[in-house]
């Protein structure tokens, strides 16, 4: 029985988002990936993907997504300096 429930919001190991489906009969998950749009475009919305397989998944995104949010932060502030 998986923790989580069709509709919840879940990552993978690389912060990926999706909604959560179902648990997948072979193990895993089945997640529909969520696709962001241009951030130029503020009148496209994220669209969910096809459903697919997902090993594992999170209801936080993980330490590896966030560390590289932090580099990436980090590096956009010394590019302004």
């Amino acid at each position: 029985m998986s923790k989580f429930r069709t509709g919840d919001e879940v990552y993978n190991e690389y912060g990926h988002v999706a909604r959560y489906v179902m648990p997948a009969e072979a193990g895993g998950h089945i997640v529909e990936p969520l696709y962001e749009n241009d951030e130029n475009d503020e009148d496209e919305e994220a669209s969910y993907g096809r459903p697919e397989a997902w090993i594992h998944v999170f209801a936080k995104p993980t330490a590896k997504k966030l560390d590289q949010e932090m580099a990436d932060a980090m590096l956009a502030a010394r590019e302004r300096t």
